[in-house]
């Protein structure tokens, strides 16, 4: 070995002694961040991009890790152990595809981990494209990093995973941990589709707060008491998002109409009430504008009032939307009498939100 000391590191120049058991194919933003917090916590990594200079800024960074840059994607997977991961940070699923055919000799063995962004579909289609048994291929795990690249080297985001090999998961999970909080989310595509959720919850709020900051700073509101009121509602936001979930089984007509939560008319007036103080003091309308739209297209002319729940009729698909029973991810049936509750129930459930929002 050729050893150079500075300082309290020792930067170990590359030999076939020290294999790497992870590759990195992309050296974005994110590829980057992820790549030199591993090497923070002690794992050499082996990487590769196709403009060099971002790899080999990489590698520059004296850490921890080893740090290897191949030639090309298929060399950069060849000089890792055998049984290594191969971690997929590109751009789009058709550059994914392109570069599962570049490294498609060296898969023997190795587990896959794509974190490529795509919706469910996209990790499917990769799934399928590495499911060919002569790629010998150990595993697929299909991903999504919940949070920005600063995240990613911090350490401090969370990492959803999905795959039919879990046990593949908890074996790399210790690895994965220096990269923030590793979830199992179950077979591929739940991974992306549970990202999505999360992460458009909190860019929703974002947009609700901008489109609300102007009046907020014009008529003085302490930010102090606004952040206190805010956190009290998200923090009681998952329960009642859990009951609005279960009163979205029955999407009959009459189970709408049963014990209100809150109607499409009195939140279409919640949302049109600010726009003549909007236009007044010349404040974009954008947002507002947008979910009284949805409320006119959930109400259909003539339900006013129908329930909050009936907004799906919006947002979701309508062939199921006089289905009584429909088939739960269990295989088992939902029944709609039970999803909508008992009277007692239901007016229990809706007082509870009512004080959520208010």
């Amino acid at each position: 070995l050729i050893v150079r000391k500075l300082a309290s590191f020792q930067c170990i120049e590359w030999t076939m002694s020290h294999l790497p058991r992870i590759a990195i194919l992309g050296m974005g933003k994110m590829g980057a961040a992820m790549a030199l917090r591993l090497r923070d916590n002690g794992h050499a990594v082996s990487i590769w991009n196709r403009s060099a200079s971002k790899a080999a800024a990489v590698q520059a960074q004296l850490l921890a890790g080893e740090c290897h840059v191949g030639e090309s994607a298929a060399a950069t997977v060849k000089a890792t152990t055998a049984d290594a991961t191969v971690m997929l940070i590109l751009s789009d699923t058709v550059t994914c595809n392109e570069m599962i055919d570049a490294i498609v000799d060296q898969l023997h063995g190795r587990i896959i981990l794509n974190l490529t962004s795509g919706s469910p579909d996209d990790g499917r289609q990769v799934e399928a494209k590495l499911s060919v048994p002569e790629l010998g291929l150990r595993a697929y795990i299909d991903g999504a990093y919940c949070g920005p690249p600063a995240k990613a080297r911090s350490g401090s985001g969370v990492l959803f995973l999905s795959s039919s090999a879990p046990e593949e998961v908890d074996r790399l999970t210790p690895m994965l941990s220096a990269l923030g909080e590793v979830a199992f989310a179950g077979p591929v595509g739940t991974s992306r589709a549970l990202d999505y959720a999360v992460v458009d919850l909190a860019l929703t709020c974002y947009t609700s707060f901008l489109s609300n900051v102007e009046m907020l700073e014009r008529e003085g509101v302490d930010r102090a008491q606004l952040y206190e009121h805010m956190s009290k509602r998200i923090h009681a936001l998952p329960a009642a998002l859990s009951m609005l979930h279960a009163r979205t089984e029955d999407r009959s007509d009459d189970a709408y109409l049963t014990h209100p939560v809150v109607t499409l008319a009195t939140l279409h007036t919640w949302w049109t009430s600010r726009l003549p103080y909007f236009d007044r003091h010349a404040i974009p309308n954008a947002f507002p504008r947008f979910m009284a739209s949805l409320l006119e297209r959930a109400a259909a002319s003539d339900h006013w009032e129908a329930d909050v729940t009936r907004m799906q009729e919006a947002l979701r698909p309508s062939t199921t939307i006089h289905d009584a029973k429909r088939p739960r991810n269990d295989g088992t049936m939902a029944d709609s009498n039970a999803a909508a509750g008992t009277p007692d129930a239901v007016t229990t459930d809706t007082a509870q939100f009512r004080n959520w929002v208010q």
